[in-house]
């Protein structure tokens, strides 16, 4: 049963087999390099704008919406120093996976309600961080009470 699923194809001898003619679009050896972008601490300075507002097509600047793109992009700048990455494009995008992935966003959400949600767990985690570290300030100055107390 199984013999009749099977096929051979020969090519005849006298049968000239010709190639695909070589494409003519640039491959990725020969395509020219495109403009480097700046690293993330100029990109304001050298674009006019900052990274964030163009990731997330922020068209409207008001107070808020400055507020807002100052608290990612410092936000993101302090997780990329953590991590030891390079400030590039590459590790904005690597961190704003990581929110997304935890926000449980997906590529079709909507690019204002993505931004709503990214500014407010920066601002979450923001004050989080600062009341972790008022702990353990505040856990600090009880060690030392309690050795000054026993000694």
């Amino acid at each position: 049963m199984p013999e009749r699923f099977v096929s051979a194809i020969t090519t005849p001898m006298d049968v000239v087999e010709v190639s695909p003619p070589p494409s003519t679009e640039p491959t990725i050896m020969q395509q020219q390099p495109t403009e480097a972008e700046p690293p993330l601490e100029v990109w304001s300075q050298v674009n006019g704008m900052p990274y964030t507002a163009k990731h997330f097509d922020v068209n409207v600047w008001n107070s808020h919406a400055e507020r807002s793109v100052r608290a990612i992009e410092g936000f993101v700048m302090d997780e990329i120093t953590k991590k030891g990455l390079d400030p590039t494009i590459d590790s904005y995008h690597e961190i704003m996976r990581g929110i997304d992935g935890f926000l449980a966003l997906s590529p079709n959400t909507a690019k204002n309600v993505r931004f709503d949600k990214v500014v407010d767990y920066v601002n979450l985690f923001t004050k989080y961080n600062r009341i972790e570290q008022k702990k353990k300030k505040l856990i600090a100055q009880v060690n030392q009470l309690r050795e000054i107390e026993y000694g």
